[in-house]
């Protein structure tokens, strides 16, 4: 689950979740976004993440009749999204910093 992680007395973060372990995955590498498409190509629009080492056991615990399950790298995510919405790398990484020095 994607959520946010209170630091200090005012910086909020937002972290991933395992969806299996509900610990926070650290790092990108460590970690997949998995989708299920069930029977005649029907995609369940909802996004799971899990640890790669959570992915099998959430899978099993997780599994439907006709449903198949499909993972990829969660460092591939970002840039999948960044295309998909648009984003002006660069406009915005100006803007996170001039908005982190906001919360200093």
């Amino acid at each position: 689950m994607l959520s946010i992680e209170i630091r200090g007395d005012r910086y909020h973060s937002p972290i991933i979740v395992c969806d299996h372990c509900q610990q926070p995955i650290e790092y990108a590498k460590q970690g997949n976004y998995e989708w299920k498409v069930g029977p005649e190509g029907v995609v369940e629009p909802r996004i799971y993440f899990t640890h790669k080492r959570c992915s099998r056991a959430f899978e099993e615990a997780n599994a439907g009749e006709g449903w198949t399950w499909h993972a990829t790298e969660l460092q591939l995510l970002p840039i999948y999204l960044e295309r998909n919405l648009e984003i002006d790398h660069e406009r915005a990484e100006e803007h996170a910093w001039a908005m982190a020095q906001l919360d200093c």
